[in-house]
Order: C-alpha cells, then structure tokens, then sequence
C-alpha cells in the first residue's frame, strides 16, 4: 500500500512517502509540488494532505495532480483552516481552501466553468466522502487532537 505525505513540513508520517520542497525538514522526497507530483499515475493508495493545499497557489493544478497519481478508490485526506477563522487568512497562504473546492472535482458538480492558472480544466474523479470542522480530539489527525478548528476532506478517486 502506497501512502504519500504532502507538503510534510514536520510532519513527518511513519509509513508514508514524505515529501516536501523544504529540505531543512528532510522529507524522504525534496520536491516543489507546484511542479506536479513526482510519482507515477494510479500509483498511490493513500494522500495526505495536512495544512498543504492553502499554501498552493494553482490548487486546481494541484488537485488534477493528486487525482492522476490515486488509484481508483484511492482517498485524499485534507486538512485545513476554516475560512471563517483569522488563520485561513494568514500571509503565508495563497487561497483560503472551503469544503466546495472539493465538490467542484466531483461529476455531478453542475459549476464546470473552473479551471486552473495554467487554463487547466478540472478532473472531475473525486468524490466527496466526509467534509466536517473538529476542534479537540480528532480521529483523521496523527496528533490525535487540536487546538484551533481545522476543517477535514475525505474524498475517494472515482473512475
């Protein structure tokens, strides 16, 4: 089973691929994710993707990207800052990620217009499992718990 950790920073997830562009954090991959995933297509069970995706400056590039390296039934698991919150605002991040990033991947989603910085359209193979905001003890968080709200997105590559 292959698992891959995104944008690991210090986290670091025993079991997972851990990749980062930051080499200070040794990530066992040093790579700039903005220039696409190093790793083959349906190729990973598993993607983490932990206070990542609102650093992303092209997230519909990053998402085509995540789902071409999912096998099918393969699951992303995201976590981020709720957008009603002063850290989804924080300078060090590109966008402010909400729960409908995430449908508009879906085929049945009827807004098609997005696309990425690049005029990349989107892969519409996700489909959203669970989407919820956990504050305390969390069971989708290798820390166990948090602090601060962060909001959650399970979704599963589809064919």
């Amino acid at each position: 089973m292959r698992k891959i950790n995104l944008g690991c920073g210090r986290l670091k997830l025993p079991g997972y691929i851990n990749v980062d562009r930051n080499s200070a954090c040794n990530p066992d991959i040093v790579h700039d994710l903005s220039k696409g995933l190093p790793f083959d297509s349906d190729s990973a069970d598993e993607i983490v993707a932990y206070d990542f995706l609102e650093h992303c400056e092209d997230f519909v590039s990053i998402i085509n990207e995540i789902i071409r390296v999912l096998k099918v039934g393969g699951k992303l698991i995201t976590r981020f800052p709720p957008w009603n919150r002063e850290g989804a605002f924080s300078a060090a991040h590109a966008r402010v990620v909400v729960y409908s990033d995430f449908k508009a991947f879906e085929r049945d989603f009827s807004r098609d217009f997005r696309q990425s910085i690049k005029g990349e359209r989107l892969v519409k193979k996700l489909k959203v499992l669970k989407a919820e905001a956990i504050q305390g003890k969390c069971p989708y968080c290798p820390e166990g718990s948090h602090k601060l709200p962060k909001c959650h997105v399970i979704a599963e590559k589809v064919k």
